[in-house]
């Protein structure tokens, strides 16, 4: 819930719109509309709040549903003959993250939600992706993160970048061969994502498949970050010695949500 919530407020804050405005988009207020002359003004319906259950069923998903007024996360039980414990997909940030940005987009632009295919699909899945990444980079203590594990380089896949990762690997699922990400030493990199925001996609070679397609837009925009961090990245600390910011990124990735 925290995290449905922490991601509204920040797109809300991005867009200048104040909380008590937002409605989400079963409740948007209807046209006003004329006929004969008369004028019959714009009607504002009840506040429905959105739904979230936690526990959904059981199945590897999570989904937003526009009729239902619903976000569902699901969960995969674990095995007599493993390890592996019950693992819930409502307790990975980027994953619920990743579906308000649905819920969220789907009040912006209605006219995208039913348009599953295509480009206009693949934006959906790449806005979501990107607002799980923001969603992370909003919390300074999570920019100082994935510094520290790219040492710095911000063209290196990272925990953030990799939508999915963390649940990937607790239930060990194997990813498919679009999200692995090939380093420069051409080997595969470990960590694993539904989808990555760095990577090789390009419009003319990543097919029809709009989750395949989500990846040449969201690459797009960490690239453009990337370059506007790389820009003015350091600074010089006490001993004279180039330092890493955090607070850098933080206000690089806030610019760069409201740009998109």
């Amino acid at each position: 819930y925290s995290v449905v919530r922490h991601t509204l407020d920040m797109i809300l804050g991005d867009l200048g719109i104040p909380s008590d405005e937002w409605r989400w988009n079963w409740d948007l207020p209807t046209p006003s509309t004329q006929c004969d002359g008369v004028t019959t003004p714009q009607t504002l319906p009840p506040t429905r709040p959105l739904q979230i259950l936690a526990h959904a069923g059981e199945k590897v998903n999570a989904v937003y549903h526009r009729g239902r007024r619903v976000l569902k996360f699901y969960y995969v039980k674990g095995t007599a003959t493993s390890t592996r414990r019950t693992t819930y997909l409502c307790r990975y940030f980027d994953i619920v993250a990743h579906e308000a940005g649905h819920a969220i987009l789907d009040s912006l632009k209605p006219k995208l939600y039913s348009i599953k295919g295509g480009q206009q699909g693949a934006l959906h899945e790449a806005v979501a992706d990107l607002t799980a990444i923001f969603s992370q980079l909003d919390i300074p203590v999570m920019c100082a993160r994935v510094l520290s594990e790219t040492n710095g380089d911000l063209r290196k896949s990272s925990s953030i970048t990799a939508i999915g990762s963390r649940f990937a690997s607790s239930t060990s699922t194997t990813p498919s061969s679009s999200s692995r990400v090939m380093g420069d030493d051409g080997e595969v990199d470990e960590v694993l994502g539904v989808r990555n925001a760095i990577n090789t996609a390009i419009g003319s070679t990543c097919g029809s498949n709009p989750y395949t397609m989500a990846n040449v837009f969201s690459g797009f925009v960490w690239d453009v970050l990337v370059i506007v961090y790389e820009s003015d990245a350091f600074e010089l600390d006490e001993d004279g010695d180039r330092r890493l910011l955090s607070d850098r990124l933080h206000v690089v990735s806030a610019l760069s949500l409201i740009h998109i």
